[in-house]
């Protein structure tokens, strides 16, 4: 009897067993069929029409390439051609991309919904958002940031895309809400804060708390920031953590900070910016001691000559103030340590000098503002955007080939799935 009953529940294990693979490759082939979904409409077309597809493939790459040309009449003509041979998502996305790079953005914004129908992904929803920002309509871009950010609740610069339009909006409290959303994600994953998330996002709430007046606010979120940032932005990060100490006149405070940077890790920014505070507040002996300090830690710093030569210049150390300059000079000749230099020439009674000075100032003056003029004319955060376009571009090819290979490599499970629906 007992042996009958462990046959019989052997035969029910087996069963049992049979019936878990059975549903395990149901519920897996589910999956699979979700995310062939993706390219559910390319694989018909294909599979009906090979040649079309082919076409339409040449058309929409030769589009990229006089895209990134900047060809963008030409590049429009190469998208259409591939959305009239088969009206697949990312076909209108470029031809979009185009448009709006053509000025045409009522266009561009139809095409991308053309594309967000065919395929309703975050990248899309967050690309019609900044078109919305851009011609003032900001509740929708609300609304499709927080359609991308239900699709991809961890993107950083969703949060903070968001944040800034409640800031435009000059919805203050939920600007500073959302951007602090974008910040802790940032440090949940461990990532520093660069000049980008900076500039993009972190920002925003300091310059909040400033417009409002909170100077205090204003100073612990620099701290914070300083905290996760890496080395290339924390010397920026002193520089606005000094002003707002300085605007407050708390330079008992601003000296603590500094001497616990110094104590942390001995950084030559800690003394430079703590002989700033001292040079503020007219202690220029101290200043003098820490700007020496920055200098031999750190000798091939201008600012550090710079300062220290203004220092020598306010206690009537002239010859001193000129060294200093000059070394600022050779490190990085700037209008500023021109005229700096001159004005103790002058002091001195060399107005020789001091004149070839204060020329010099003035042209390289005029040479720094051609300059500016130059790169904003390049208009370089335009170029950056170009930069991660092609990226983005390169990671999606990517993945559709890692799909479609995906897809082949379960074509066996797919027919059992089929045999098992019927």
């Amino acid at each position: 009897m007992k042996k009958i009953l462990a046959k019989i529940g052997a035969i029910i294990e087996g069963v049992l067993a049979v019936a878990g693979w059975i549903m395990l490759v149901y519920f897996v082939i589910l999956g699979i069929k979700q995310v062939g979904k993706i390219l559910d409409k390319i694989q018909k077309k294909e599979e009906l029409n090979p040649e079309r597809w082919e076409l339409a493939e040449k058309a929409y790459k030769e589009g990229k390439k006089l895209f990134w040309e900047k060809d963008f009449d030409k590049a429009i003509e190469k998208f259409t051609e591939a959305i009239e041979l088969f009206p697949y998502h990312r076909f209108y996305y470029w031809r979009g991309k185009a448009y709006y790079y053509k000025g045409k953005l009522n266009k561009a914004i139809g095409d991308i919904t053309k594309a967000i129908e065919l395929n309703p992904s975050y990248f899309y929803y967050s690309e019609r958002s900044k078109i919305f920002i851009q011609k003032g309509k900001y509740k929708k871009a609300i609304d499709d940031l927080t359609r991308a950010i239900y699709l991809s609740p961890d993107d950083v610069e969703l949060f903070c895309r968001r944040g800034e339009i409640f800031r435009i909006k000059r919805d203050f409290d939920r600007a500073i809400e959302e951007i602090t959303k974008a910040i802790n994600i940032q440090k949940k994953k461990g990532l520093k804060v660069d000049s980008s998330f900076w500039r993009n996002c972190y920002s925003h709430v300091f310059y909040v708390y400033l417009r409002r007046g909170e100077f205090d606010k204003a100073i612990e979120v620099l701290i914070d920031a300083i905290r996760f940032s890496d080395d290339s932005l924390k010397s920026s990060l002193y520089e606005e953590l000094l002003e707002i100490y300085l605007k407050k006149g708390d330079y008992e405070g601003a000296i603590e900070y500094f001497t616990k940077v110094i104590l942390q890790s001995n950084s030559a920014d800690g003394y430079y910016f703590r002989g700033r505070v001292y040079y503020e507040k007219g202690d220029y002996d101290r200043a003098i001691a820490d700007f020496s300090k920055a200098i031999e830690i750190q000798r091939d710093n201008s600012e550090f000559y710079n300062w220290r030569g203004m220092a020598f210049f306010e206690k009537g150390l002239y010859k001193r103030a000129i060294s200093d300059f000059t070394k600022a000079i050779m490190l990085k000749p700037l209008a500023e340590y021109y005229q700096n230099r001159g004005q103790v020439y002058q002091e001195l009674g060399l107005y020789d000098k001091a004149e070839e000075d204060f020329r010099e100032a003035k042209k390289r003056e005029k040479e720094a503002e051609i300059e500016i003029t130059k790169k904003s004319a390049e208009i370089e955060i335009e170029e950056e955007d170009w930069e991660m376009m092609a990226k983005v571009d390169s990671l999606i090819e990517k993945n559709e080939q890692l799909l479609r290979q995906f897809m082949k490599q379960f074509e066996e499970i797919e027919t059992i799935y089929w045999f098992l629906k019927k």
